[in-house]
């Protein structure tokens, strides 16, 4: 799939037009690394080849992201024909596209992991510091790959994409992609998880929002590899706490009706037990009371 560049709303409208034109049958950077001669026809991505290598990716200068959003302001950008808002995660800002909803997955001290979803995937976005050399993800990648062959992925594989290498595997009956792409000082990393059979539809959704992503990297220092915060938007904060709030209700009112029903189903019993108790004294032949017989003849008085 190749990346569509973007043109920026300072630009001539004529220019935006001639760049889209000139990208229209542009293939991606991976096709044109793949293609074994000048002038041939590029080649399908490549699977399984170890020697698939990252790509060199312009975050500051470059036609498509992901972007560094320390040094290119996103407002200069005009997303209205692929996105219908801005999420804002702190250190990522990503355009949205109609279909994709936001999912928090919570941890037990609040908002854990941000997930974006539609009907096709799953998508996980993350970045890390990285050295000023950058790098990161090629040794990233190696890492995380062997880590998937060794929990059991052994179709684990890597694969050519926009940014270079990718990593691909199969868990059950889900297709699990890894993109990743360096860029001043982070590396952006996406975990794409989908059915098998929307895989196509996964990775397409995931390049075309990794390209839109803004990164904001921050001057402080960090380890290389630590992860950036993710700052969960207040509007989102309220809805998990209300959420959380319903659910405990719900629970509340779940542990009060089984409470109940027990009760109800206790009285029954014992309402049960009675009823046997007075049949039981209904069914017993009636006693009767013990009298002294006298001999009429014998006991009798003569005159």
């Amino acid at each position: 799939m190749a990346v569509w560049p973007f043109g920026r709303k300072k630009k001539d409208n004529e220019d935006t037009e001639q760049q889209l034109n000139d990208v229209a049958h542009a293939a991606s950077p991976a096709e044109e690394a793949a293609s074994a001669t000048p002038g041939s026809e590029p080649n399908p991505p490549s699977h399984g080849d170890d020697l698939v290598a990252s790509l060199p990716h312009d975050a500051v200068n470059g036609d498509s992201g992901p972007f560094d959003g320390d040094q290119v302001d996103i407002e200069d950008f005009d997303f209205s024909d692929y996105s219908i808002g801005t999420l804002n995660l702190g250190s990522m800002r990503i355009p949205m596209p109609s279909g994709l909803q936001v999912q928090v997955e919570l941890g037990p001290s609040g908002p854990k992991m941000i997930h974006l979803v539609n009907e096709h995937c799953r998508i996980t976005p993350l970045v890390f510091a990285a050295p000023a050399s950058g790098g990161q993800w090629e040794s990233a990648s190696a890492d995380i790959l062997a880590g998937m062959k060794r929990d059991g992925v052994s179709d684990a594989v890597y694969e050519a994409g926009p940014w270079g290498r990718e990593i691909l595997g199969t868990v059950g009956a889900n297709t699990v992609r890894v993109i990743g792409v360096d860029g001043p000082r982070w590396m952006l990393r996406f975990m794409v998880v989908s059915p098998a059979a929307s895989q196509d539809a996964a990775r397409d959704t995931a390049h075309a929002l990794a390209s839109h992503t803004f990164v904001y990297r921050g001057t402080q220092p960090m380890l290389a590899g630590n992860s950036l915060p993710v700052a969960v938007p207040q509007q989102l904060v309220n809805q998990v706490n209300k959420a959380i709030s319903q659910h405990a209700k719900q629970q509340a009112a779940q542990r009060a009706a089984q409470q109940t029903t027990r009760m109800e189903h206790d009285e029954q019993s014992i309402a049960e037990a009675a009823e046997a108790l007075r049949s039981l004294r209904d069914d017993q032949p009636a006693a009767h009371p013990k009298t002294d017989s006298y001999d009429n003849t014998e006991g009798s008085t003569r005159e």
